[in-house]
């Protein structure tokens, strides 16, 4: 059936895409039979008064007089408003508010409304959550003149000598990547939102933006420009970085096809050997489990500050490693929202902290390490004798992990 609509709609000129066929099927149900739509009517009153604006009479003497009057009272003669022209601005069509059309002297210009923002009252409470960022550390490549230093030499042994000490800068450098596909442009606002606040935070050295694509054949692959066709292809592996002071945030509604087949999972895992990196989902936490980028939440242990995601230990948040284990590289996912964000920074700048972080997931689960058996001491020690005669009745159920909980007698 798709191939046959394929094929009509090829033999009419128009080449349609899988999903282009897909929203044109969509509309085909939604949209009225009668064609009484608001584009169809605009077609319809432009035809009809082009036609009726080739027999306009030429205007009236008295509109003649009344702005050769307005134009000797006003001191701006030259720009006095036209007989019969509307105060309000027109489309890019020509047709006035009115409903007659506009062919004054005056261009009208299309208007940009401000419309609702991304993370609407939060940026003042998101710029908070990320204060445990603006650290800063000695750059021994870079030094200053130390004022006290110098005094105290020159005090001491009487020579004209100075003494240059460490400078002082942030010690963490941000790219942001973001994903710029066709699904992104709904999102195009919380990445500049999201640009704007981190660049506001004053917790970086330097932001660096780049663009994602994770839909083509060539995907995963960066541009220098998001949203934009123009800007220069980069590989993945610019943004590595040896030292381990450039933290990667991706902001991304895994949606692309390089988010469920495994090929950004590859490059997000590169990023976090190099340095601390995450990933800002842009749908709701409820539809996480329907895009390529899964979550659960896991208990976090740092060693060092700013270190690399490979570095931590990962652990269940009730379960005992022996029983579930993490087997990815952790990469946090995080939502826009003040805790989300507060957490993760904590976890980033302290140098010891233990938290409950989102970390993606390859297969949107836990990996457990083994079925437990009952027959192990630890459960044993656990159980009371009712749950060891239970035992028998459930060899043949299929139970998961999760069924497994220790229980307490009373």
């Amino acid at each position: 059936m798709l191939d046959r609509l394929r094929r009509i709609a090829a033999e009419c000129g128009v080449e349609l895409s899988d999903e282009e066929l897909l929203d044109t099927l969509w509309l085909a149900r939604r949209l009225p039979r009668n064609g009484e739509t608001a584009l169809a009517r605009a077609v319809r009153y432009l035809q009809s008064s082009s036609a009726a604006s080739d027999a306009a009479p030429p205007p009236a003497a008295a509109g003649e007089a009344m702005r050769s009057a307005d134009a000797s009272t006003t001191p701006n003669a030259g720009r006095t408003r036209q007989s019969g022209q509307p105060l309000h601005a027109t489309s890019a069509s020509g047709v006035s508010g009115s409903g007659a059309p506009y062919r004054g002297g005056w261009p009208a210009l299309p208007v940009r409304t401000p419309g609702g923002r991304m993370l609407g009252g939060r940026e003042l409470r998101l710029g908070r959550a990320l204060r445990p960022l603006k650290q800063r550390l000695l750059d021994r490549r870079r030094q200053e003149l130390d004022v006290e230093g110098t005094v105290t030499v020159l005090a001491e042994t009487g020579l004209p000598d100075t003494v240059l000490r460490p400078v002082r800068t942030r010690w963490l450098t941000l790219a942001l990547v973001v994903d710029d596909g066709v699904s992104m442009l709904l999102w195009q606002r919380l990445a500049a939102e999201m640009h704007a606040l981190m660049k506001h935070a004053g917790a970086f050295r330097g932001i660096r933006v780049y663009g994602l694509d994770s839909r083509s054949s060539q995907a995963p692959a960066l541009r220098s420009r998001p949203y934009e066709d123009r800007g220069v292809s980069l590989p993945p592996a610019i943004v590595n970085d040896p030292s381990g002071s450039t933290l990667v945030l991706v902001v991304s509604d895994g949606i692309g096809t390089a988010w469920c087949d495994g090929r950004m999972r590859t490059v997000v895992e590169a990023w976090a050997r190099q340095g601390p990196t995450a990933i800002v989902h842009a749908l709701p936490t409820r539809l996480w489990e329907g895009s390529g980028i899964r979550a659960h939440p896991w208990r976090v242990t740092t060693r060092r500050r700013g270190g690399s995601s490979s570095t931590w230990r990962v652990a269940d948040r009730v379960l005992p490693p022996a029983l579930v284990a993490f087997s990815d590289m952790p990469v946090p996912v995080l939502e826009p929202q003040p805790a989300a964000m507060q957490t993760w920074a904590r976890v980033v700048a302290s140098p010891a902290i233990t938290a409950m972080l989102p970390l993606w997931m390859h297969e949107g689960r836990p990996t457990h390490a083994g079925t437990p058996s009952l027959d192990r001491p630890m459960h044993r020690r656990l159980c009371c004798g009712s749950v060891m005669q239970l035992r028998p009745r459930l060899i043949g159920w299929r139970l998961t992990l999760r069924h497994w909980h220790p229980f307490q007698c009373r």
